[in-house]
């Protein structure tokens, strides 16, 4: 094989899917709190390739790529670039700045969701409200102990009990820089939680939320918009019905979905899992192209 044709291989060689999601997260903010990097990866994925198109060089004449499929096959590979992990979660930390992180597959991260019971049985109405500020004021602590700057509290209850919810993170999602991007769409399949439709900005009524959202394309900014999961009445009946019922009956799975005009479509599916202690941690299962 002719030089040229060698150093026309190694330029055809292309970088480890997940390169452009991690570079991103260092530029946007540092996830700090990442996992350490598998350059192995990248390192096999790379010898493998150069492997497989050696071995075809050598193996003899090959038929020439028809222009169309190559050009689909092109558009096709460039989507799967930022397919490593397109879900990210979000915290708004240290100097006001957000902290992305990517999810890989199978990876647990700290949802920065955490859920309490408080039983006001016997308790005074003027007992109950002290009860209820302090569970209120309580996301300052819990905010703080992480270094996140902003937080989201929510309290309600019954006669016999208060159910808090404290959150820090929301979703994010990295979308293909220069495609036209038609709907962005997220849905759950838990009755005990929902999605919430976070904008980036002060609003003078509710956001969106529901256990499936669909946002145009043209009115989701990647940069400002995401969405985070907080929990329905449903979990409220459900604790007030049965006092004994673990966190972890609250489980769920989102599914966060991207769909182009060019007609590709990004999907991407993670679980929220509760420990005992109502702590939230987020797993992506999987990521497809369709």
């Amino acid at each position: 094989m002719k030089k040229e044709e060698f150093k026309n291989i190694i330029d055809d060689i292309q970088p480890d899917i997940h390169m452009k999601t991690r570079l991103k997260a260092k530029v946007i903010g540092g996830a700090a709190h990442a996992k350490p990097k598998r350059k192995t990866r990248a390192l096999v994925a790379v010898c493998l390739a150069v492997i497989i198109v050696l071995g075809a060089g050598f193996a003899g004449t090959q038929p020439a790529a028809d222009p169309e499929i190559s050009a689909q096959e092109t558009t096709r590979n460039n989507v799967l670039d930022m397919m490593g992990g397109f879900i990210m979660l979000a915290g708004a930390a240290q100097a006001e700045k957000y902290t992305v992180i990517p999810l890989e597959i199978n990876e647990g991260y700290d949802c920065g969701i955490k859920l309490t019971v408080t039983d006001i049985r016997g308790m005074t109405d003027g007992e109950k409200e002290n009860v209820r500020s302090e569970l209120d004021n309580g996301i300052y602590a819990y905010r703080d102990e992480d270094g996140f700057f902003r937080g989201r509290s929510h309290s309600c209850g019954t006669d016999e009990f208060y159910l808090t919810q404290y959150s820090v993170n929301e979703f994010r999602l990295t979308l293909e820089e220069g495609r036209s991007v038609k709907s962005v769409s997220v849905k759950n399949t838990s009755e005990y939680g929902e999605l919430v439709y976070s904008i980036g900005r002060p609003v003078f009524s509710a956001p969106e939320h529901g256990h499936e959202i669909v946002i145009s394309g043209e009115d989701y900014n990647a940069e400002t918009d995401g969405f985070y999961w907080e929990h329905t009445d449903e979990m409220l009946k459900a604790l007030s019905e049965n006092s004994g019922i673990s966190f972890s009956a609250f489980n769920d799975t989102v599914t966060f979905t991207v769909e182009y005009e060019d007609g590709f479509t990004a999907i991407g599916v993670v679980d929220i899992v509760f420990s005992e202690n109502g702590e939230a941690t987020a797993v992506c299962k999987d990521y497809a192209l369709k």
